[in-house]
C-alpha cells in the first residue's frame, strides 16, 4: 500500500483463490497511483483469505452477498476514491494509469469498457453490445470496474444490499447526480489480457467534477470511460 492512499480497490470474494491471485498481481505490478488493496471475503472455503493476505493490504471477513461485502470494504477503506472490481477481472498497467489520470482530473465516478477472454467471434459481439449499452444508457455493471469518490458513494447511500443487480441500482443512483461522458469514438479498444474478463486500457465513461455531463460530448474526461 502506498503511504498516500488515493484509491481503495475493493474486491468481493467467495471461493475465488485461483482468480484473485491474478488480479492482485496485476494491481501490485502496475504503476504507482496510490492504491490500497482490500479483499472482502464472504466465507470462502478454498483458502482465498489466506492467499489474499499475502498480496492485499487488508482482508475482511464479512457477511455473504456482493453488496454487503463491497459496503464493508468501503467502510474500512482509506482512499478518496473507491474502485470496485470482481475477482475474475484482469487489469492492465494502462488501465491503472488512466484511472490515476481520471481521479487526478476530479472525476466523480466512471467505469471501464470490458473485454471478454476467449477467441470466439460471438464474445466480441457480446462485449461490444455490453459496452454500447452502457455508453447509451449511462448505466454500468459490476463487471465494468465502477469507481467513485467516497463522497459520492456515501451520498447515494452505498450499494443497496439486495440479492441481484445492486450494481445497476447503484450506477442508476450515481447517474442522477452526474452522467458519465461517452468514450472517444475514434479510440479503438485494446486487446484483452486474458482471464474471465478484462478491463480495457482506458475507462470508458467519466463524470467530471464540474457536475452533470453533457450528453453528446465526444471526448472522455481524464481518459476513463
Amino acid at each position: 500500500m502506498s503511504e498516500q492512499v488515493r484509491i481503495s480497490v475493493i474486491i468481493p470474494t467467495l471461493n475465488e483463490a485461483p482468480r484473485v491471485r491474478h488480479l492482485l498481481g496485476d494491481l501490485a505490478a502496475g504503476p504507482e497511483i496510490g492504491l490500497e488493496l482490500i479483499v472482502a471475503d464472504g466465507g470462502s472455503a478454498d483458502g482465498t483469505p489466506d492467499l489474499a493476505r499475502r498480496l492485499a493490504d487488508l482482508v475482511l471477513a464479512t457477511g455473504r452477498g456482493r453488496a454487503v461485502q463491497m459496503n464493508a470494504g468501503a467502510r474500512a477503506a482509506r482512499g478518496v476514491y473507491l474502485w470496485f472490481l470482481h475477482a475474475d477481472t484482469r487489469v492492465s498497467p494502462e488501465a491503472l494509469a488512466a484511472l490515476g489520470a481520471a481521479c487526478g482530473a476530479g472525476a466523480h465516478w466512471g467505469r471501464f469498457d470490458v473485454r471478454l477472454s476467449g477467441r470466439q467471434p460471438l464474445l466480441r459481439l457480446v462485449e461490444r453490445l455490453m459496452n454500447l449499452r452502457s455508453c447509451l444508457t449511462g448505466i454500468a455493471t459490476g463487471d465494468q470496474g465502477i469507481f467513485v469518490t467516497r463522497a459520492d458513494f456515501e451520498s447515494v447511500g452505498c450499494y443497496p444490499e439486495i440479492p441481484l443487480m445492486e450494481d445497476i441500482a447503484f450506477s442508476r443512483a450515481l447517474r442522477r447526480r452526474a452522467r458519465p461522458l461517452p468514450p472517444d469514438p475514434h479510440r479503438d479498444l485494446q486487446p484483452a489480457l486474458g482471464g474471465a474478463r478484462s478491463v480495457a486500457d482506458h475507462p470508458a465513461h467519466v463524470a467530471p467534477a464540474s457536475g452533470l455531463c453533457p450528453w453528446g460530448r465526444p471526448e472522455p474526461v481524464g481518459a476513463p470511460l
